[in-house]
């Protein structure tokens, strides 16, 4: 059993025995599994993972604003992956982190890339719906590389559209650094794993792209994101935005640092890639991040769109 799966348990005991619980509480974390979501709004027979933190100090009858986190290539068991690092600032600032776990380490992805994970992802969603203390009205993604492309695919309305019937919604969207080249490519006729015309129509829900003026998979152009958006039908640009962080690399929020050949950085053209940690850039990623959740889903409200910045 995992130390988390052990604190969860000793949570259970305590109100099984009828301890008495004191009117804030710092949650344990859990891991759960829940059901895929198959294509046509349904389950898939198999099942998804996720790591769920609940807010710091929070109150056991509240509803929390929730966020899908979804990690990078590396996997979430390898010790590059930054992702926690988020979960812990959003757990203090009080939301509710699922860490989807996709696979564990790089060699583990499957046929497909992120595309190939949707139906985790929308299971996920549907999952945090149903729980007692999650607000299903703001429940966002924010996604790191692999998952920051998966982040923005699922702000397709095509994918919204396969994977769900209806609701819940993800009110918001996060993709941190996720090759924005790629992006520009696809709307403009590209092909890739979901249909070439799913890049045309969008949710609705704001999506925020954060970028390094210095990440290589962009061949360290600090534009490429916001040039992306460009190439959007002009009727979905409003619902996106994005934030630059001009000396940041590809991973600065990351636990290690990294160099290697990769044949999608440079644009697609094949170059090594550096990965820089740099703690004061994840700091203000991370509040960045916060700010915009807090502006895209208030409580009682959802934002559609929000206006463009460039830090």
């Amino acid at each position: 059993m995992s130390v988390h799966s052990v604190r969860f348990a000793v949570r259970c005991v305590v109100f099984a025995l009828g301890l008495a619980a004191p009117a804030t509480l710092l949650w344990a974390d859990e891991t759960v599994q829940f059901p895929a979501a198959a294509k046509g709004g349904g389950d898939d027979s198999r099942k998804a993972e996720a790591l769920v933190r609940q807010p710091a100090g929070g109150s056991a009858s509240a509803k929390y604003p929730a966020v899908v986190l979804l990690h990078s290539a590396w996997g979430w068991a390898d010790d590059h992956e930054g992702v926690a690092l988020y979960s812990e600032a959003l757990s203090k600032a009080g939301y509710l982190t699922l860490e989807l776990h996709m696979f564990p380490a790089s060699n583990a992805i499957r046929n497909g890339g992120p595309a190939a994970y949707l139906s985790d992802l929308f299971g996920a969603l549907k999952y945090a719906a149903t729980r007692a203390d999650v607000d299903p009205s703001r429940i966002a993604v924010a996604g790191f590389s692999f998952g920051g492309v998966l982040a923005l695919a699922s702000a397709t309305k095509w994918a919204n559209e396969q994977y769900l019937s209806g609701s819940p919604r993800i009110a918001a969207h996060a993709p941190f650094y996720p090759l924005c080249w790629a992006l520009k490519a696809n709307a403009k006729g590209r092909a890739s794993p979901i249909p070439t015309e799913a890049w045309q129509t969008w949710s609705g829900a704001p999506v925020r792209i954060f970028a390094g003026g210095k990440d290589d998979y962009e061949d360290r152009d600090p534009n490429a994101c916001q040039d992306a958006i460009d190439a959007l039908p002009e009727s979905e640009r409003k619902a996106f935005s994005t934030t630059v962080y001009p000396n940041a690399t590809h991973g600065w929020d990351q636990q290690r640092g990294a160099n290697f050949y990769e044949k999608l950085a440079c644009k697609g053209r094949g170059c090594y890639n550096s990965n820089v940690p740099d703690a004061q850039i994840a700091q203000q990623s991370i509040r960045d991040l916060i700010e915009f959740l807090g502006k895209a889903m208030p409580p009682g409200a959802q934002n559609v769109g929000h206006e463009s910045r460039r830090n």
